[in-house]
């Protein structure tokens, strides 16, 4: 469940790492996703729930950052 919120973009993006390129870690997170999505051994369930979970968990980050202002100046608002 955990495997794509415990790689080095997702603690970039929540703050729990400060240190690593935001670019390549983006890169590399997407390429394990791809990797997930395309593995013919997992099992759909799984897949479907840490994808979900991953969602979830990045959904709530991108409310936090707005609910803190980051975005302001941009125009980005939480989808009613």
């Amino acid at each position: 469940m955990e495997t794509l919120t415990k790689t080095l973009f997702f603690q970039l993006v929540s703050g729990s790492a400060k240190n690593g390129d935001l670019q390549v870690s983006y890169r590399d997170f997407t390429f394990k996703v791809f990797e997930l999505c395309n593995d013919t051994e997992i099992d759909y369930s799984k897949l479907y729930f840490t994808l979900n979970h991953t969602h979830i968990e990045l959904t709530s980050l991108q409310e936090r950052a707005i609910s803190n202002g980051a975005g302001g100046k941009c125009g980005n608002t939480i989808p009613s």
